[in-house]
């Protein structure tokens, strides 16, 4: 598969083309929105991503769902990569929206 399909962050790798993750040796299946959400993460690493921007990109073409669709799809995303005993990975920044990394470089 090309190059640019597969992501990594710290320990955390994603093959956008086949919409698996792969976390400290575990294998992770994710839907087609989590790959999409997760990978605009990965690219954005430690970034603010505001509500806006990522309901934008995940449902471009479609009708913009309710508020908390977005929220449902962090929640998640979230419960996949982050296991029990992994540092936590999607940050929220209250009011404003997410941020992606490790935090141990803010």
């Amino acid at each position: 598969s090309n190059p640019s399909s597969r992501i990594q962050v710290n320990d955390l790798e994603l093959d956008v083309d086949n919409q698996l993750a792969s976390r400290c040796g575990r294998s992770i299946d994710l839907s087609e929105k989590e790959t999409q959400l997760l990978a605009y993460f990965m690219r954005s690493p430690n970034q603010l991503l505001t509500h806006e921007q990522l309901s934008q990109y995940l449902w471009q073409s479609e009708e913009k769902p309710s508020s908390n669709a977005l929220a449902a799809q962090i929640r998640l995303l979230r419960r996949k990569i982050e296991a029990k005993g992994e540092l936590p990975l999607i940050h929220t920044v209250y009011g404003k929206g997410y941020r992606f990394g490790s935090g141990d470089d803010s």
